[in-house]
């Protein structure tokens, strides 16, 4: 039987699998779409947040990932 501490770990390791699963989708469609554009600013914010999702998928690296995402896509 699990513990309550045990079940709540477990959701939130699933929230943020999620969630780095949908930047790296963004970041996807982001470079299929800037494959097209002569766009060196966006690329480079887009393989910078691949970096940091490859450091570590929690925490301030995952966020600044999400941000420079966004920020590329508007760029």
């Amino acid at each position: 039987m699990k513990k309550f501490n045990e079940a709540a770990k477990n959701e939130t390791d699933k929230d943020k699998d999620k969630t780095s699963e949908t930047i790296v989708n963004i970041i996807a469609n982001s470079l299929n779409r800037a494959s097209n554009k002569e766009d060196t600013r966006g690329l480079l914010m887009l393989i910078a947040a691949l970096g940091l999702l490859n450091i570590s998928k929690q925490g301030l690296p995952l966020n600044v990932a999400r941000k420079l995402a966004s920020k590329s896509i508007m760029s």
